[in-house]
């Protein structure tokens, strides 16, 4: 999920604590999640996916955006 989610991040063009205001968390939240300190929580996971108009499954890399399970594709 960390690497998926620095992805999103600078992809739209935001800062840790840009995107930390958007979700209501801390930049130093942003940060321990992308570098695999933590997993968020299952309601800061649904805010990030909202906010990326993204699903969860796609968030923590379990399917790509063609629906395809990429732990067995």
């Amino acid at each position: 999920m960390n690497f998926k989610l620095i992805k999103l991040r600078e992809d739209h063009k935001l800062s840790q604590t840009a995107l930390g205001k958007f979700v209501g968390c801390s930049d130093g939240t942003i940060s321990k999640i992308e570098l695999g300190k933590m997993y968020p929580s299952m309601e800061l996971a649904i805010k990030l996916a909202n906010f990326f108009d993204i699903t969860i499954d796609e968030l923590v890399g379990r399917k790509n955006e063609q629906g395809r399970n990429t732990l067995r594709d």
